[in-house]
């Protein structure tokens, strides 16, 4: 289920239900922003060395789902 209500017809129940997951979506994002903003603030130290991954690497990304 896609979030775009231009990708076919939609009820009003469903227009209000997708409404609903973009603002979870929403939020959920923002809360994300909002602790590394605070954590910047603090003077919380992102040790980036210790991370190492290739976002262009395909083979570390795993499946949300078995279908």
């Amino acid at each position: 289920m896609g979030l775009d209500p231009n990708l076919h017809h939609t009820d009003s129940k469903e227009k209000h239900h997708r409404q609903q997951l973009s603002t979870y979506a929403l939020n959920d994002c923002l809360s994300m922003q909002r602790i590394i903003i605070q954590m910047k603030n603090k003077k919380f130290e992102f040790n980036s060395h210790l991370i190492q991954y290739d976002p262009y690497d395909l083979s570390e990304l795993s499946p949300i789902s078995s279908t």
